[in-house]
């Protein structure tokens, strides 16, 4: 961020800014200050009431500057508020673990990561989802190497066709175009093989639907697939055990 404090001095967000600011309030101590937030009166007004919660911004300086706020400033701006403040119910302390050990696995800065992950998401409601991921890590429901995986599948699935992975939950083929999107994105698999081809849920996809999107999923009694160790397969239905 420039040095200028200046309130006639435009302060441009870049990315050397984002990562630092979303990792300082992705751990403040209440989430509510940002859920509070009144998003309809722009990008940059929420930006200025973003900077203060963080200690080191305070009111005095995010109150002083212009801020300068591009179109895909504010796009991720818009996505990174549905994703945190879905966090609400957990605590800083659980946020700070989880960073941590993002950051540790990823091999790289938490906050580039982070902002990395909410960059890629092309629908405010696909926060919500990504919220939800970090939740079951959080909880210990999945792994965070399954967390990556399936948060690389969430990406690469436009929002539409999120709602035809249940379609998939016994051999199935939709046309369209829908099979082979998913299909590429790895929530599905060719389950027959032949002239009458078919494809059913991997276990990547079923967690994004059980934990990502809160759906109840059903899958064949011979499939020996763990979810997580509390669910089990009984009459051909994911129940918790």
């Amino acid at each position: 961020m420039t040095k200028e404090t200046d309130k006639n001095y435009p302060v441009i967000i870049d990315a050397d800014n984002v990562p630092v600011i979303v990792k300082d309030t992705m751990t403040t101590n209440d989430l509510d200050k940002i859920a509070s937030i009144d998003r309809s009166k722009g990008a940059k007004n929420f930006f200025k009431q973003l900077l203060n919660i963080i200690p080191w911004a305070g009111g005095v300086i995010s109150g002083e500057i212009d801020v300068f706020i591009g179109i895909q400033e504010a796009n991720f701006f818009r996505n990174y508020w549905a994703y945190v403040c879905e966090l609400k119910d957990t605590t800083e302390e659980q946020r700070e673990k989880f960073i941590e050990e993002v950051e540790k696995t990823a091999e790289d800065c938490s906050g580039n990561v982070i902002v990395g992950l909410i960059s890629r998401i092309d629908n405010i409601n696909k926060g919500k989802i990504l919220a939800n991921l970090t939740r079951a890590r959080i909880k210990g429901a999945i792994t965070i190497e399954d967390f990556f995986r399936i948060t690389n599948v969430l990406e690469r699935i436009p929002f539409p066709d999120l709602k035809n992975l249940l379609l998939f939950q016994e051999d199935n083929y939709l046309e369209g175009g829908v099979t082979e999107i998913l299909y590429s994105s790895g929530a599905i698999y060719q389950s027959v093989v032949g002239k009458d081809f078919r494809f059913r849920l991997t276990e990547i996809g079923i967690k994004l639907l059980v934990y990502g999107m809160h759906q109840e999923v059903t899958v064949p009694a011979e499939r020996n697939v763990s979810v997580r160790p509390e669910l089990s397969v009984v009459d051909g239905g994911l129940t918790i055990g």
